[in-house]
Formats: C-alpha cells, sequence, structure tokens
C-alpha cells in the first residue's frame, strides 16, 4: 500500500474544520508495514508572475490506491502545525525529504535562479537551499549550527520592532525548528560543540557579511562586513552595533538555548579584497568551509580569526547551480506525492534561463585564469539524492527520474507531442551561385581589438584618433544563401489545432501560496509588516465606501488600501481588492466572436508584386530605425568563415539573429501602408563598446547607397522620355524631399529590373566599396489592416479573398513558396460583448498562462492591468524547435480596452509630474475623460497568433469555434463598464491628488514617489516601460508580492500626513536630475537654522539673507519666510460707506481674477474663491490657501523694500501696482482681452461707476483704500 506522509504547513487551504491533532491521528492509523514514497514526474510548481516555470497542460494524476489509500484530510489547517524532522515515525531520509520539501524553501528559487549568473547578488533562498543540502547530504558531523538567513531576517526585524527584546517568539523559533537539518537532532548527543557555535549570514543593506557566536569564549567573529579596494587582509575590532549585533546575540542565545550572561567584547573582524557582487558566494562558501571542514580557526596568538580558503566564484556559482537545480526539483515531487489536491503539473526550468546563466557562467570561467585550472569533475551535477526507498534495497529506479534538461523551455511531454522524425521537411537546394561566398572578410578580420586590451590603460593612451565610419560600417563577412529566410522547416504546419487556444482545466487557480496567503512580505533589509484583519471588497463596493471625493477616505481606500471601521476610528482593516465580486457570469454574457488578419511581414531576397511601387530616392532621417523593436521574426546568415574554412574552401555554418538587429533602411511604400524595407547584413555588427546591435545606418553610409547604387540603377530602368525626372543628384533629391520624403513610381516589371541593376552595381564596384551594400534582401511590413478584412462578409468568407481584393499588390501564392522567403502573418480573432449593459472583459492570467504552457510556448511575460493581481495581458515566443515545425512564431492575448487610448494618450514627463503643473493635470484629465466617455461602450478580448500562411490557412475553419470554447472556459472576466471606468477614475483622481500634495509637501522621497505614482497610472492603461530608477522603487516597496496580496498595489506603509513611505529610499542626486532635469544639489541649498546663528525664528534666512537665498527658499518652501497676520485690518477713512465699497470691490476683484485662470489650474472642480469679507480675503491671499486652491503655484521675489540686492530694473511695490488692477476711467482694452469683459460686467464696471458718478474726494478715499489694502496684502 502506498503510505503518505502529512501535508507540510503553508499550503493547505483553510476550508475543512478538521484540526492538526485529529489529522495526525488519522495518519498514525494507517497500518502500513512497510514506506514508498511517491514521486510523480518531474515538475515545478510556480505563480503566474515566475519568469523560471511554467503551467503544464497536461496534469498527470497520482494513482487512484494512493487517493484511496490515504485517510487524511488534507485541507486541515496548518498555521500552527509543524512537522518534527527528529519524529522516530520517519526515516532519515523521509526526514531529509520532508526538510526540503518545505514550500517556504523552495518555491522563492524559481524567481531567485537567474541571480547565480555572474556578478548576480545571491537571495537568502539560495543561500539556505544549498548549504542546507550540504550539511543534510554530508556524512561529516557539523561543527557548528547553521543558523538559515531567513530565520536571521526575522530576528533582526523582531529587533526593529523590540530592541529591547531577550527572548524569541514563539513562532520563530518554530520556524527554526522546521528548518534543523535533520541529522543535527542525533549529533546533538554526541557533538556538544554543535551548539557554543552558531554561523549564519547578515545581510546590511546590499551585502552579505559573515559572523560567527562563539558562546565558549564568548567571542565574536565577523568576516569581510567591510571589503577592502586592495588585495590585502585587515584586522580590526568591528563595530557591531551597527548590524544590531549586541540585540542579535541575545535572541541566538534564547535560541540556542545557551545560558544568558554579559554581551562580549570580543568582537574581531577579518576584511579582506571584494567586488561587490560575489559577497552572497563567498558567505555561501565560507560557512560551508567552518561548518563541514575546518571549524573556526584561529591564528597562533589566538586573537585573531584566519581566512577561509576560497575558489573562484565562477566556479562555487556553477556548483550551486548544478545542485540546486535537480535538488528544487525533487523537493517539489516529494511535496506534491504527499497532496491529494488537484495540483497542477508543471514543466521543467526555462531552459532558457537555465541556459543562459550556465552559458555565462562557462564563459566567465574559460576567461578567468583561476578558473580555467579547476577540474571538470568539480563542475559535474551532484546525484546525492534519489527516491530510493527502503523497501526497495536494489534501487530500481526511474530511468527517467533525473532527465537531463529538455531543449525547449517547456517539458515537451505536457505539450503536443511531436515526432520529430515523422516530420516532412522542406527541401531546397542550395545554390552555391546564390551570394559572393569567397570574397568577404575572415572571422579573424573581424575580431578587432579584444576587450582586455582595449580595456588596458596604455592602449586608450595610445588610440589617438577615434575610429571612423567606414571602419565601424564595413563588411563583417555575413553572407546569406536562398535559404536564408526560411526558419519553419516542414512542409506543412504539425499540429497546428492542437497548439491553437488550448485549453488547460487544470489551471490550479484555487491554490494560493501561504506566503502569499499571509501579509508576511520580506524586504531587501529583511524588515515586513503584519496585519491581521484584511477586508475583501469589489470595485463597486470600494467606489461605495469613501463618499464624495473630497473626503479623506479615498485617499486611504484607493491608495493605501486601509479600511476604517466606521464604528472604531481605531481600527482598521487591509483592503484586498477581489474584482470576481463584481463579475458577471460568463453565461450570461453574449459574445461575438470575429477573426481577421492584422499584420504581415515578409522577408523575401526577391520582391515580386501585382502592383507599382513608390521607391524612397533620399536618405531615412527618423531618429529610429524603421523596425525599432523585436518583431519576433528571424533570418539564417552563415557566419564569415575562418581562415581555415577559407583555405580550404568549406562552408560555414549559420548565425540567427532577429530581424530587427540587421542594419536596415526604407526601400519603398505602397497604398495602404505597406512598407517595403531594405536589410544589409553584411554590416550587421554591434555598436562599439556596446552589447546592442547597430540598426540606425548613419546618412553618410546611406549617401553611398543612394548616390552610388539607387539613383543609377533608377536612371537605367527609366526610358528616354523620363530622364529628365530621374537625373538628379543625390543633393538634389534630398532638397526636393526637404526632411520628408522623396519617390519615384516604378511599376512591377521594372522592379524586377531594378532589383537586378543593384546586384550588377554592386558586383561590377572596383572603386566605391559598394560591397558592404551586398548580400541586401527586402522586409515587407504590413500593420493595423484588421479592419481591411474584419467584418467583410460580402467580400467573402475567406479573409484572403478579402485582403486580395482590399490590397491587390500582394501576391499570397507567390509570397507562400518557400523558395521565395518566408511570410509570417497575424491571426487576430476577437470576443466582444454584446449584453444589455456595457460590459469589460478582461483576460485571467492564471487561466491563460496555462493555456500558453499547453500550447508550449516559452515562458510568458505577463501584463498585469492596473497593477490587478491575476487579469492583464500574456504575450510569449514559441521554442525555436517547435515553432519551426508546427509553424507559429508569436501568441499575444490581450484586452480591447487598450484601443481607448491607442494613440490617443500622451503621458506627463516626470518634470510636469514632479511640479504639478498644468501640463500634468491637463494629460491626467484627458485619460480621465476618455474613460468616463468609455463607460457607455463595450470592450472585448483579443487573440493573435503570429504564423505561416499555412498554419493561417488550417486554422481558420476552426477559429470561430476554438474561440468561443476558450472564452467559455472562464479564461475571461466580464464586469460592466460603468464599474470598471469608475473605479479606475476615482484611482487615477486620488493619485492625481497625491501628486499634488507630493508637488505642495515636497517630502525627502518627492522623486521617487513621483515615479511611483507615474507608473501606477500608466499601468491603468498601458503597458509601461520601467526605468532603472522606477524598477528600484518597485524591488524596495516589494512591488510584485504585494499586489499578489492585496489584488492590486497598495502603497499600504505611505504616512497619510507626511508622505514619508517606509522601505523607499530619500532622494539622492541621479532620481533627482532625473526626474527634475534639474541639478541635485539645489535641494541642498536650504541651510539648517543651528549652522548660523544670525538665523532666528524670526528670520529663518538670518537678517541679511542673499538673493540667492531668496529666491531659492521662495521656490522651495515659501511659508517659511512669508507669512500673513490673519488681524491685519484696513484703516477706515471718515467715510465708513467708502470703507465698505473697499472691501466689496477687493472681494469682486479676488473671485473676478482669479476667474480668469484657467481651471486645469484648480485642485478642486469650480473651486474659485468668493470671499464675502475683510477677514475671508486675507485668508484667501496667503501662501497656503494658493496652494491648496491651484496647482503647483510660483512665488516670485521683488525688489521694491530691499536694499543692497543685485542690480536691475525698479519693481513697485503692492500699494504702487493697485493701478495695474484698477486702471482709470478712461483706459481702453481690446475687444479679445479679458480686462473688456471685466469692465463691462465685473469689479472694473463697478469701479468705473464709482469714479463717473461720485466727487473727487470721494474718489481720492476710495483710492486710498485700494492702495492700503494692497499694501496689506503685501
Amino acid at each position: 500500500m502506498i503510505y503518505k506522509l502529512p501535508p507540510l504547513p503553508a499550503f493547505s487551504p483553510p476550508s475543512s474544520p478538521l484540526k492538526p491533532s485529529e489529522s495526525k491521528r488519522k495518519v498514525e492509523s494507517s497500518n502500513s508495514e512497510s514506506s514508498v514514497i511517491q514521486s510523480p514526474p518531474a515538475s515545478i510548481h510556480s505563480s503566474p508572475s515566475s519568469q523560471s516555470f511554467q503551467l503544464s497542460p497536461n496534469p498527470e494524476q497520482l494513482p487512484l490506491e494512493s487517493v484511496q489509500d490515504n485517510h487524511m484530510d488534507v485541507d486541515a489547517p496548518q498555521e500552527h502545525y509543524h512537522l518534527n524532522p527528529a519524529s522516530e515515525s520517519h526515516t532519515l531520509w523521509e526526514r531529509r525529504a520532508l526538510l526540503f520539501a518545505n514550500p517556504t524553501l523552495w518555491s522563492p528559487i524559481p524567481d531567485d535562479l537567474p541571480l547565480l549568473a555572474p556578478k548576480g547578488w545571491l537571495e537568502s533562498s539560495l543561500i539556505d537551499w544549498y548549504i542546507l543540502k550540504q550539511i543534510t547530504s554530508s556524512d561529516i558531523p557539523a561543527k557548528m549550527t547553521f543558523i538559515p538567513c531567513q530565520i536571521i531576517a526575522d530576528l533582526m526585524f523582531y529587533i526593529q520592532s523590540h530592541p529591547e527584546a531577550h527572548t524569541v517568539p514563539e513562532e520563530i523559533k518554530a520556524k527554526w525548528e522546521s528548518l534543523i537539518p535533520p541529522q543535527q537532532q542525533t549529533f546533538l548527543q554526541q557533538h556538544p560543540q554543535i551548539t557554543t557555535h552558531a554561523a549564519f549570514g547578515v545581510q546590511q543593506a546590499n551585502h552579505w557579511f559573515t559572523v560567527i557566536f562563539d558562546h565558549t569564549f564568548q567571542s565574536v567573529y565577523v568576516f569581510n562586513r567591510i571589503f577592502l579596494k586592495t588585495q590585502q587582509e585587515k584586522k580590526t575590532r568591528d563595530n557591531w552595533t551597527v548590524w544590531k549585533g549586541p540585540q542579535l546575540w541575545k535572541l541566538v542565545a534564547d535560541l540556542m538555548n545557551w545560558n544568558p550572561g554579559p554581551i562580549p567584547d570580543n568582537i574581531r573582524a577579518l576584511s579582506w579584497f571584494g567586488n561587490g557582487s560575489d559577497c552572497g558566494v563567498e558567505l555561501t562558501e565560507i560557512l560551508i568551509d567552518l561548518i563541514l571542514n575546518t571549524a573556526m580557526r584561529i591564528d597562533e596568538r589566538g586573537i585573531w580569526p584566519l581566512k577561509p580558503h576560497l575558489s573562484c566564484s565562477h566556479v562555487f556559482r556553477e556548483q550551486m547551480l548544478y545542485q540546486i537545480l535537480p535538488s528544487v526539483n525533487e523537493a517539489y515531487q516529494f511535496w506534491k506525492a504527499n497532496h491529494n489536491l488537484n495540483i497542477p503539473e508543471v514543466m521543467n526550468w526555462n531552459n532558457d534561463i537555465v541556459m543562459d546563466i550556465m552559458q555565462s557562467l562557462a564563459r566567465q570561467r574559460m576567461a578567468c585564469h583561476e578558473c580555467t585550472l579547476t577540474p571538470n569533475s568539480m563542475l559535474e551535477p551532484t546525484q546525492d539524492v534519489s527516491f530510493q526507498s527502503p523497501s526497495d534495497p536494489a534501487g530500481h529506479q526511474d530511468p527517467d527520474q533525473n532527465l537531463p534538461i529538455p531543449h525547449d523551455g517547456v517539458d515537451i511531454l505536457t505539450s503536443p507531442l511531436i515526432d520529430m522524425e515523422k516530420v516532412k521537411r522542406k527541401i531546397i537546394r542550395i545554390d552555391p551561385d546564390f551570394d559572393d561566398y569567397n570574397t568577404g572578410p575572415t572571422l579573424q578580420e573581424t575580431m578587432g581589438v579584444p576587450n582586455h586590451i582595449k580595456n588596458f590603460p596604455i592602449f586608450n593612451q595610445t588610440q589617438l584618433d577615434p575610429l571612423s565610419i567606414w571602419s565601424l560600417w564595413t563588411d563583417y563577412g555575413y553572407r546569406i544563401d536562398n535559404n536564408f529566410a526560411q526558419t519553419f522547416i516542414s512542409q506543412s504546419p504539425e499540429q497546428p489545432e492542437e497548439h491553437y487556444l488550448p485549453i488547460n482545466h487544470q489551471s490550479g487557480e484555487h491554490i494560493l501560496l501561504e506566503s502569499i496567503k499571509r501579509w508576511d512580505l520580506t524586504r531587501r533589509n529583511n524588515t515586513r509588516e503584519a496585519i491581521s484583519d484584511i477586508s475583501f471588497l469589489g470595485m463597486q463596493e470600494l467606489l461605495e465606501l469613501p463618499g464624495d471625493s473630497r473626503s479623506g477616505n479615498g485617499f486611504d481606500l484607493f491608495i493605501r488600501g486601509i479600511k476604517y471601521d466606521p464604528e472604531d476610528c481605531e481600527k482598521e482593516e487591509m483592503v484586498h481588492l477581489d474584482i470576481t465580486r463584481d463579475a458577471v457570469p460568463t453565461e450570461n454574457v453574449p459574445v461575438y466572436i470575429s477573426v481577421d488578419i492584422d499584420s504581415l511581414i515578409w522577408k523575401t531576397h526577391r520582391l515580386h508584386l501585382k502592383a507599382s511601387i513608390n521607391i524612397h530616392m533620399a536618405p531615412y532621417m527618423q531618429t529610429k530605425p524603421p523596425i525599432n523593436a523585436h518583431n519576433r521574426t528571424y533570418v539564417n546568415l552563415l557566419k564569415p568563415q575562418t581562415d581555415i574554412q577559407r583555405a580550404n574552401n568549406e562552408y560555414t555554418t549559420y548565425d540567427r539573429f532577429e530581424v530587427s538587429d540587421i542594419p536596415h533602411i526604407h526601400f519603398g511604400h505602397l497604398q495602404g501602408g505597406i512598407n517595403v524595407w531594405i536589410a544589409f547584413p553584411r554590416m550587421t555588427h554591434k555598436q562599439q563598446d556596446s552589447p546592442y546591435f547597430a540598426t540606425q545606418i548613419l546618412i553618410l553610409v546611406q549617401d553611398r547607397w543612394f548616390a552610388f547604387i539607387l539613383i543609377p540603377a533608377i536612371k537605367k530602368i527609366y526610358g528616354r522620355g523620363s530622364k529628365e525626372y530621374v537625373n538628379h543628384s543625390p543633393q538634389e533629391y534630398k532638397a526636393r524631399a526637404a526632411g520628408k520624403t522623396e519617390t519615384r513610381l516604378v511599376d512591377r516589371i521594372k522592379l524586377q529590373e531594378l532589383q537586378d541593376q543593384i546586384h550588377t552595381i554592386i558586383q561590377e564596384d572596383r572603386d566605391e566599396d559598394l560591397n558592404i551594400f551586398g548580400s541586401f534582401f527586402f522586409i515587407m511590413d504590413i500593420r493595423g489592416i484588421k479592419l481591411t478584412n474584419k467584418d467583410r462578409d460580402h467580400l467573402g468568407n475567406d479573409p484572403f479573398e478579402v485582403l486580395a481584393d482590399v490590397i491587390p499588390a500582394l501576391d499570397f501564392d507567390y509570397m507562400s513558396k518557400p523558395e521565395n522567403g518566408e511570410c509570417v502573418i497575424d491571426l487576430g480573432i476577437s470576443a466582444s460583448p454584446e449584453a444589455e449593459q456595457p460590459m469589460v472583459g478582461l483576460w485571467n492570467l492564471t487561466k491563460v498562462d496555462a493555456s500558453f504552457a499547453q500550447a508550449g510556448t516559452n515562458t510568458p511575460h505577463l501584463f498585469n492591468v492596473g497593477t490587478l493581481a491575476d487579469y492583464g495581458a500574456v504575450s510569449a515566443e514559441y521554442p525555436i524547435d517547435r515553432a519551426s515545425v508546427i509553424q507559429m512564431r508569436y501568441r499575444m492575448a490581450y484586452n480591447l480596452i487598450f484601443e481607448i487610448v491607442r494613440g490617443n494618450i500622451q503621458f506627463p514627463e516626470n518634470s510636469d509630474a514632479y511640479a504639478a503643473n498644468g501640463t500634468f493635470h491637463a494629460r491626467i484629465n484627458q485619460i480621465i475623460n476618455l474613460y468616463t466617455d468609455a463607460k457607455q461602450s463595450s470592450y472585448g478580448v483579443r487573440e493573435e497568433l503570429r504564423a505561416s500562411i499555412q498554419t493561417v490557412k488550417a486554422l481558420l475553419p476552426v477559429a470561430n469555434q476554438k474561440m468561443a470554447a476558450y472564452v467559455n472556459a472562464k479564461t475571461v472576466i466580464w464586469i460592466p463598464s460603468r464599474i470598471y471606468f469608475a473605479f479606475w477614475i476615482r484611482r487615477i483622481q486620488e493619485l492625481k491628488f497625491l501628486q499634488t500634495r507630493v508637488a505642495k509637501q515636497r517630502p525627502s522621497n518627492a522623486c521617487n514617489l513621483t515615479l511611483l505614482n507615474m507608473y501606477l497610472i500608466k499601468t491603468i492603461v498601458t503597458n509601461p516601460r520601467e526605468d532603472s530608477f522606477t524598477r528600484f522603487v518597485l524591488q524596495d516597496l516589494n512591488f510584485q508580492p504585494s499586489s499578489q496580496r492585496f489584488g492590486i498595489f497598495f502603497l499600504t506603509t505611505l504616512h497619510r500626513h507626511t508622505l514619508a513611505v517606509h522601505q523607499m529610499e530619500q532622494d539622492d542626486d541621479s532620481v533627482i536630475q532625473h526626474v527634475t532635469s534639474m541639478n541635485g544639489k539645489r535641494k541642498q541649498c536650504q541651510k539648517d537654522i543651528d549652522e548660523d546663528p544670525r538665523r532666528t525664528q524670526e528670520y529663518p534666512l538670518g537678517t541679511h539673507p542673499s538673493w540667492h537665498e531668496i529666491t531659492d527658499i521662495l521656490y522651495t518652501n515659501p511659508t517659511l519666510i512669508v507669512n500673513t497676520n490673519s488681524n491685519l485690518q484696513v484703516c477706515q477713512s471718515g467715510n465708513g460707506q467708502i470703507h465698505e465699497i473697499v472691501i466689496q470691490l477687493f472681494c469682486k476683484w479676488t473671485h473676478n481674477y482669479t476667474r480668469t485662470i484657467n481651471p486645469i489650474f484648480l485642485t478642486e472642480p469650480e473651486n474659485y474663491p468668493q470671499p464675502e469679507n475683510w477677514h475671508d480675503i486675507l485668508n484667501f491671499w496667503t501662501v497656503n490657501q494658493i496652494q491648496d486652491t491651484f496647482h503647483s503655484p510660483a512665488f516670485l521675489p521683488h525688489k521694491s523694500h530691499w536694499k543692497g540686492l543685485p542690480g536691475g530694473p525698479k519693481q513697485l511695490s503692492f500699494g504702487e501696482r493697485f493701478k495695474s488692477f484698477f486702471p482709470p476711467l478712461e483706459a481702453d482694452f481690446l475687444t479679445s482681452s479679458v480686462w473688456h469683459l471685466l469692465k463691462g460686467i465685473g469689479y472694473l464696471k463697478d469701479y468705473h461707476t464709482f469714479l463717473s458718478t461720485k466727487s473727487e474726494h470721494d474718489i481720492l478715499c476710495l483710492q486710498d483704500g485700494l492702495r492700503a489694502a494692497f499694501e496689506l496684502l503685501e
């Protein structure tokens, strides 16, 4: 019978009433005589956001008997349940497996695996896993107790909130006990010295260092906390208070059951050279050496620790990689074998990521002298753990148990199986005369100066002149053959229907990792917050809670994600956004399916058309190349021959290039948005001292193409009667183009002659080095043509027939033949809701990701719309080998709400957002207006597949049926448009309000907070590109796990008053420069009052501030020196009626004058001031009130009352300026002027009426009163 171990903590849904004790009794009731631990097929599970795994489409279920024989309810809650690794009911091997099957150990590794690449900064998951694996697999008793990094992180966090604590919380102790290596429990009896030394790693900022606590001699040893910049060793006494060492000693002593004693004062530190990126690798190697090999080694005097022997970091990284890969796989197998939950099979490691790591490490090893001396045997994968059970002493194991990593990024067994031996391949005979193969440079001639010589100082000193254009844009030896465009090798697509929109019913969306269930999000500096009360709310429920937009409730709900109890204001709950509460069931939403062809890309060496083409006659002048992003198409270029191959006339091999990496320019265009580019593969190279390809051909190089090749060829194909129209020089063509475009029409017959002439000119050239333009090929690019063939039933049912009618220039029969190149087209299919009320559709990422995995794609890229946890868009390429036979290149699923802003939106610049100026508010209001109008419309979802013409033709008959079944499988969630757009409008408004506060208060993290706000706004409507500064902010805030935990990203640690954000760093000069485009030092001009005794509370800048200090403080913090006394009163004249008129005119002037300001500058709509008395006037004309009323106002100084200031024109005081606002009666204004309107119906009408009807004495009294009022405002 099958014996199944209890489920591990952290992965059981909290639905069953079964208690842990009852669960344990049920397990013990099993009367098995022997135990066989079942191992399911090799697989790894990860969340949809993982970049290293994919869900499998065909899960292999556990044997039925294993489910029936197990009498334990696996749904038992596990909050306080911990397996005892030393339990006598399990063998030592089983206890080891239980230790590593704990998901808290293995689940973070998929995302952290790429950090094993050179210069990767290791995370604690990799360090803990590798060290624990070494300890448990070794027969050597441990000489010290290893405390995992995550336990130390927990202790460091606990110290922050309890600096005087002497005892470790029970939950940390329980977690520590679950991570103790099994054999260590046995060794404790025989080797008590294990407990007298504790070895662990501490993370300070982004640096790892090793610490040894010696309880016997009350000593602390620290290794390389501050690494040196020179090759030497330094021995010092460490200031361990910097990294909370004394408090950590107390907690570790309690964790290790040491007798409490005095804090040690013998803190010895050893430092040596470090590079800043291998600190985690050194930590791991040091701990393994001390724990298993040498123990603590002290110098001859017994004072200073000795430096452990360290191997090259590249070798050690490879060792870690080869051991982590199979061991994590086995841990997952063991964990899954002991659960009856419907857990999806998942695929092996993404081979692209793994191979990139292996290759980068191998390259580093080959380039390093120390690494080349390492025996190869050290780099082989270890096989120290197997699934051989005690009842199977012979060790009969599944031969496929530890398979090599598959060639694709997915497990080939879970995707549609393709027998490569039965695939009928295209046969295109290679033409040996197709290109010029023996005249180009060899590989050795194109290698250039090696980097290690370039970086040598003497090289830079002797290299006086920079490399010329023609030394960079030259022939690098690449050539093409007549098979260069063929990346699809099969004669016909293999199993196209099986790979198109497959449905994976076992996507596992109901399983939520415990690390995501609990608000326990560890940051880089090992801090976390714990909040127990969580309120699950939908979009509509959130909209109903805050009330008026002017209240502060919206800020807490939509930004911070905090809900306050209406009866108890001190009680707060975290909000989890669950949009399924707003969703309409799929069966209640009728959907219309429509199929179309959206774009076309054709690579060919011979351009053939059915219509004329306009040939460009002037250089391409845009800032970016025509194809400025990877379009998921490739070409195969023949690599340059080596010297030996050239001597022996041997054929070389291919290199696969992205089409976007080949230098190219425009060649021609046709009606209907059809562009034709021409590519020059012989000039393929990377930019100087850069990893990126140079694809933007320089103007001087283009001039040679047009002057010596294209223009002469055009002249030759035109007849005698047309010479006057084509007989121009390149300069004349550029002048005629005037920076735009200049073309000549060439018919389809002349087009063939033109191509022949171009080849002839290049081949016959002897003087102008035109060979760099040889081996050229064409790229036809047609985009956005879905509307030309969508819903065109009146023209035909076949989109190809419709395309032939609306774009007659294309010859699809010619384009589909492999000898004429390779053509891929985008098959688009949309699902549009037709419900009674407008609806919005969003793809469910878990379901769609599972479908992508079942289709056999690479690891997809996920875009979470508005940072929603599980809804958005997905895109992925197919692995090269699979794509070559199924003839599918790329798949994408996105939401049609993107059409609202496609081409209609321009986001504000970071500098505009930082200042919260009118441009910022205008552009944000544009988004709000677009979403407001969208409430009346429905938006569905769309799938696009980039594939060959043959594949698309095979899928067209079944596309509608496949899409209907796909949507009905609940891959889409439908939300009423009024709810969806209202929610995002409110969130944008709250983010805009937050940014306005940032601009006003200017906290120390203003720039970082601006970047975050702009990113959150952009994610609502599009998929923004993260710059490095924004990426750092998101990493510090633990962005992805937080979004998963709360359904959307909430800024939970944002202080509602100071706008300080826990875990967000203060702005430094680089981020200030990036956001504001200003010198970061400008912020530092404001000095501390205590630095200058002349600076007092009354005179913050001193009694004699400089003009620069005045202007700077008005820019940064005007309230520091500008204050208004609310008790100021206008001196009443003898005529009390005149006094009242002064106040009335001033009230009306304030209202009318502010009404002339564009409303986009108002913080709240129609919030113009309406003062009624003198007190209201004084309250409004203050810095604080103006900042509250208008967005980002600027305050400028004037020099009317200052002495000793820089020279310049005289400036009037406020009192002298009153006539500018109260002009005399005879003043005349243009009818288009706002003053003309104020004179007709505003305060000027009242003022001029007074001037024309009252006596001179009254007029003078009125003007004196107005002047006095302005002076009081000053």
